[in-house]
């Protein structure tokens, strides 16, 4: 079993391996190329677009009195606009086609809300039906739809930016963060499901015991650290079955668990591992299980952010989750 930095099996002398964190960024995603033969014109991915106008109008009035001072939607929206052009690839003469580059510049209607992108996100993300113009479109056949391959990179993409969504409140947001019924819906027995989840499995099992170990320290962040633990735990129920992966027994850690400050960070960097690990699982996992594996990621994106808030940190300024 793969130990992460912050714990190492005590039960055997095998040599520790350190996890590396899985970076996840727009930029690094393979840019597609246009074949000379191809007779279709490129068009921009529709749905991408609505979410980047959305972004671009979202309603934070009920962030804080006033407007929200952060960054996060305009840089989601950029994100957006990268993967956009990425799927609609280059010419002959590495740049990006004309009926490419220039976006509708109708924007969305109203003032949409966090959760109103969010929905759009995950509607992206578990690959369901579109309605455009009064018309029916499955998720592959839509004006400018991705093929498989591009959906599941695009899937990648936004659970990340829907997982930082996720970490502001109901009152910020307008909506629940969290769809308790699509989790409870579970996974599929799908055997690519199966083993696209044994690492994250790995790293669950690994903040599940962090939790425990750290709360004797915890002092007044008692009810925040119980809360993520109890994250943690329902997590490890969900994924670890599919996964078929179980708990090795005989854990210890380097984390100073006596310092409250170093034992809430240590519990931090362990679930910020498990973020990151769901948001590379979307990939993998069966297309009918990405929407619950990015509802997980998004889970575990508001358990950092919780921690972080201890911190002094500002889980707000942070655009993207799982990087």
């Amino acid at each position: 079993m793969q130990q992460s930095s912050l714990l190492r099996r005590s039960a055997t002398k095998s040599r520790t391996r350190t996890v590396s964190a899985l970076v996840l960024s727009v930029a690094t995603l393979t840019t597609g190329t246009l074949t000379a033969c191809s007779t279709e014109p490129p068009e921009r991915d529709t749905m991408l677009d609505d979410i980047e106008r959305q972004l671009s109008a979202v309603n934070t009035d009920l962030v804080v009195e006033g407007r929200l001072d952060t960054p996060v939607f305009e840089q989601q929206a950029g994100m957006v606009e990268e993967e956009i052009l990425r799927l609609c690839g280059t010419d002959d003469d590495g740049e990006v086609p004309e009926e490419c580059s220039t976006r509708d510049d109708v924007g969305a209607e109203g003032e949409p809300s966090i959760a109103d992108v969010r929905s759009a996100m995950m509607a992206l993300i578990s690959g369901e039906d579109v309605t455009l113009d009064g018309q029916e479109y499955s998720a592959t056949d839509y004006p400018g739809a991705p093929d498989e391959d591009d959906a599941a990179d695009r899937a990648v993409l936004l659970t990340g930016l829907h997982a930082a969504l996720a970490t502001f409140s109901t009152r910020q947001s307008g909506g629940e963060a969290i769809d308790q019924e699509l989790l409870s819906e579970g996974f599929s027995d799908s055997e690519e499901t199966s083993e696209s989840l044994k690492k994250t499995a790995e790293l669950i099992h690994q903040a599940v015991y962090l939790g425990g170990a750290v709360l004797p320290s915890s002092g007044e962040n008692r009810g925040t650290i119980v809360l993520v633990g109890n994250r943690m735990r329902s997590l490890r129920d969900a994924v670890a079955p599919v996964a078929g992966v179980t708990a090795e027994s005989g854990y210890t850690t380097d984390v100073d668990i006596s310092d409250q400050t170093a034992a809430t960070q240590g519990l931090l960097d362990a679930v910020h591992a498990v973020t990151v690990e769901l948001r590379r699982a979307v990939d993998g996992v069966a297309p009918e299980d990405r929407a619950v594996t990015a509802m997980w990621c998004a889970l575990a994106a508001r358990s950092e952010a919780a921690l972080e808030g201890l911190l002094g940190g500002d889980p707000s300024a942070i655009s993207i989750r799982g990087e």
